[in-house]
C-alpha cells in the first residue's frame, strides 16, 4: 500500500480584494500546477476576513513538497493575503506537520501597494499526536 498524505488549510485574505483575489486563483488555473490549482476554493466572505480553503489527498506528498511549498508561496505572495495555515498528515507514518504564514507588513484594508517585497513570517510544528516536537521560524521575503 502506498502511503497517502492529507493536506488542508486555509488562506486568510481582505475581504475588500475578493474580486482581485478570484481573478489571482483564475491567473493560477490557467497555468500548469498540477495538483495545486484545482484544489483550491474561491474565497468567501465572514467576519471581517475571507477565506480560500483547499485541501487535497497525495500519494507520498514528501517528494513533492519542495516545489509545492515554492509554488504555495508564489501563489500567496500574489494574493492579497493576511495570513495562511497549511495542514499535512501522513497517515501510514502519522507524522504531522503544521505551517503558519503571517503577513509582517500588512497595509490597511483596501490599500494593497501594488509593487514591491513583502515580509512574512512562517512557523513549521512537527507534531506527534498532538504533541509538538519540533519548531522552527523563519523570516520570509516574497
Amino acid at each position: 500500500m502506498s502511503e497517502k498524505t492529507f493536506f488542508y488549510g486555509f488562506i486568510e485574505t481582505d475581504p475588500n480584494e475578493d474580486d482581485f483575489n478570484r481573478a489571482v486563483i483564475q491567473s493560477f488555473h490557467n497555468q500548469d500546477w498540477p495538483g495545486f490549482t484545482d484544489m483550491l476554493a474561491d474565497p468567501v466572505h465572514g467576519f471581517r476576513c475571507s477565506t480560500i480553503a483547499f485541501a487535497r489527498c497525495y500519494n507520498r506528498f514528501d517528494e513533492e513538497w519542495d516545489e509545492w511549498k515554492l509554488i504555495f508561496e508564489a501563489f500567496l505572495k500574489d494574493l492579497r493575503a493576511i495570513a495562511a495555515r497549511v495542514d499535512l498528515f501522513s497517515d501510514e507514518r502519522g507524522d504531522r506537520w503544521s505551517l503558519l504564514y503571517f503577513h509582517k507588513s500588512y497595509p490597511i484594508p483596501g490599500e494593497w501597494p501594488e509593487v514591491g517585497k513583502q515580509e512574512w513570517k512562517l512557523y513549521i510544528y512537527k507534531k506527534e499526536g498532538m504533541q509538538v516536537v519540533e519548531e522552527e521560524e523563519y523570516a520570509l521575503f516574497l
